[in-house]
Protein backbone atom coordinates (compact mmCIF):
# COMPACT_ATOMS: atom_id res chain seq x y z
CA UNK A 1 0.00 0.00 0.00
CA UNK A 2 1.21 3.29 -0.93
CA UNK A 3 0.29 6.32 0.93
CA UNK A 4 0.45 9.88 0.44
CA UNK A 5 -0.55 12.08 3.75
CA UNK A 6 -2.19 15.71 2.65
CA UNK A 7 -2.49 17.43 6.25
CA UNK A 8 -5.73 19.18 6.73
CA UNK A 9 -7.03 17.71 3.66
CA UNK A 10 -6.37 13.84 4.60
CA UNK A 11 -4.49 11.09 2.71
CA UNK A 12 -4.81 9.26 -0.15
CA UNK A 13 -4.15 5.35 -0.59
CA UNK A 14 -2.84 3.14 -3.89
CA UNK A 15 -4.29 -0.61 -2.07
CA UNK A 16 -4.33 -3.04 -4.40
CA UNK A 17 -4.60 -1.07 -8.00
CA UNK A 18 -7.64 0.63 -6.24
CA UNK A 19 -7.50 4.07 -4.69
CA UNK A 20 -9.13 5.22 -1.57
CA UNK A 21 -9.44 8.40 0.08
CA UNK A 22 -9.73 9.26 3.77
CA UNK A 23 -10.67 12.89 4.53
CA UNK A 24 -8.62 14.56 8.04
CA UNK A 25 -10.84 14.18 10.93
CA UNK A 26 -11.53 17.73 11.90
CA UNK A 27 -9.98 19.00 15.11
CA UNK A 28 -8.85 22.36 16.65
CA UNK A 29 -5.49 22.27 16.00
CA UNK A 30 -2.81 23.64 18.59
CA UNK A 31 0.25 22.74 16.80
CA UNK A 32 0.75 19.93 13.66
CA UNK A 33 4.26 19.25 14.91
CA UNK A 34 4.55 15.28 15.18
CA UNK A 35 1.17 15.26 12.97
CA UNK A 36 3.09 12.89 10.10
CA UNK A 37 5.42 10.72 12.29
CA UNK A 38 2.03 9.87 14.21
CA UNK A 39 -0.12 8.87 11.11
CA UNK A 40 2.73 6.93 10.03
CA UNK A 41 3.30 5.27 13.26
CA UNK A 42 -0.12 4.52 14.03
CA UNK A 43 -0.30 3.41 9.84
CA UNK A 44 2.43 0.69 10.49
CA UNK A 45 1.04 -0.65 14.05
CA UNK A 46 -2.60 -1.18 12.51
CA UNK A 47 -1.57 -2.50 9.07
CA UNK A 48 0.57 -5.16 11.23
CA UNK A 49 -2.09 -5.48 13.45
CA UNK A 50 -3.98 -7.10 10.37
CA UNK A 51 -6.65 -4.10 10.21
CA UNK A 52 -8.27 -3.50 6.74
CA UNK A 53 -6.94 -1.04 4.75
CA UNK A 54 -9.69 1.31 5.10
CA UNK A 55 -9.66 0.48 8.90
CA UNK A 56 -5.91 1.25 8.73
CA UNK A 57 -6.64 4.76 7.40
CA UNK A 58 -9.39 6.05 9.85
CA UNK A 59 -7.13 5.03 12.54
CA UNK A 60 -3.71 6.69 11.35
CA UNK A 61 -5.95 9.79 10.40
CA UNK A 62 -7.18 9.58 14.00
CA UNK A 63 -4.29 9.40 15.62
CA UNK A 64 -2.44 11.94 13.64
CA UNK A 65 -5.93 14.33 14.71
CA UNK A 66 -5.35 13.76 18.47
CA UNK A 67 -1.60 14.35 18.26
CA UNK A 68 -2.71 17.91 16.82
CA UNK A 69 -4.44 18.88 20.16
CA UNK A 70 -1.42 18.89 22.39
CA UNK A 71 1.83 21.56 21.74
CA UNK A 72 4.90 20.03 20.95
CA UNK A 73 6.04 16.44 18.70
CA UNK A 74 4.40 14.58 22.10
CA UNK A 75 2.24 17.07 23.36
CA UNK A 76 -0.90 15.45 22.85
CA UNK A 77 0.33 11.55 22.12
CA UNK A 78 -2.83 9.79 22.31
CA UNK A 79 -4.23 6.30 23.87
CA UNK A 80 -5.18 3.44 21.63
CA UNK A 81 -8.32 2.83 23.07
CA UNK A 82 -8.98 6.95 22.42
CA UNK A 83 -7.67 6.50 18.57
CA UNK A 84 -10.02 3.28 18.02
CA UNK A 85 -12.86 4.87 19.90
CA UNK A 86 -12.47 8.18 17.15
CA UNK A 87 -11.46 5.84 14.17
CA UNK A 88 -15.01 3.91 14.77
CA UNK A 89 -17.81 7.06 15.91
CA UNK A 90 -15.85 8.79 12.57
CA UNK A 91 -15.24 12.18 14.45
CA UNK A 92 -13.81 14.12 16.88
CA UNK A 93 -17.08 15.05 18.44
CA UNK A 94 -18.55 13.61 21.89
CA UNK A 95 -21.74 13.65 22.57
CA UNK A 96 -22.98 16.60 24.97
CA UNK A 97 -23.38 15.65 28.71
CA UNK A 98 -26.30 16.27 30.05
CA UNK A 99 -26.02 17.25 33.70
CA UNK A 100 -29.30 17.68 36.26
CA UNK A 101 -30.61 21.13 36.69
CA UNK A 102 -30.56 20.97 40.35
Amino acid sequence: MAVLTRGARGALALHSGEWLERPAFSVEAVDTTGAGDVFRGAFAWALLGGASAKQVLALAAAAAALACRGEGAQGALPAVAEVERIAMAGSLRTPAVRRNPD
